[in-house]
């Protein structure tokens, strides 16, 4: 079985300075979590394991609950459910200009996915490509898109615990160690139009090309 990724837009995903990304998208000065998703309370995207190491993460001591702020969007079936979020946050509802996007990846300090599965994972891969890490389990396609501590923190499968240590990871070592240039390039070399359609033509040839046995 050989694996083709989906290509990423890199011209659609640009990354912006912190500070110009935060103050174009009037954002608090705090730790800054980004989570989405077509629709964000699906039971599939798992905002409930976010919504509990975010809980975690306050309970434990590692964040004062007033220095963490959730950056959610996409569609919401029950917007109910965003009076659960214990900090502070900016729901921003279906995002159509790539450019606002781009804009609130850069601003992040991290992206977090929570899913119970995912066949890719494309909300991370545009998030470094953006020059912002990524969190998530490393149960499915994410695996594919993070290299654990390199750029972005893989945790245990629907592990909670691990999921808001991936987070404080991403918020004091990633935030310290990982330049933003390092994420775009890594998203560059593996992701772009030009890689993937290599990766086809590859196939094809291997495909098209008599075997000698």
């Amino acid at each position: 079985v050989t694996t083709i990724h989906n290509a990423l837009s890199l011209n659609d995903f640009q990354p912006i300075a912190k500070a110009d990304a935060r103050k174009q998208l009037q954002l608090p000065d705090k730790h800054l979590i980004a989570f989405g998703a077509a629709r964000i309370d699906d039971p599939i995207k798992g905002f409930d394991y976010l919504l509990e190491a975010i809980q975690t993460l306050i309970r434990r001591g590692d964040f004062e609950q007033e220095k963490l702020h959730l950056l959610l969007f996409g569609g919401i079936k029950d917007a109910k459910r965003l009076a659960e979020v214990p900090v502070s946050y900016t729901y921003f509802g279906h995002i159509e200009e790539k450019e606002q996007l781009s804009a609130l990846y850069s601003a992040a300090d991290v992206t977090v996915s929570a899913s119970r599965y995912e066949t890719f994972g494309q909300t991370l891969a545009e998030a470094q490509a953006c020059g912002c890490p990524a969190v998530s389990f490393g149960n499915s396609g994410q695996t594919d898109i993070i290299t654990h501590k390199v750029d972005g923190y893989l945790t245990k499968a629907y592990d909670i615990g691990d999921l808001a240590n991936g987070i404080a990871w991403a918020l004091r070592e990633g935030k310290a160690t990982i330049s933003p240039t390092h994420l775009r390039q890594s998203v560059v070399q593996r992701f772009s139009s030009e890689v993937i359609a290599n990766e086809y033509a590859q196939l094809y040839e291997q495909l098209i090309t008599p075997s000698h046995e």
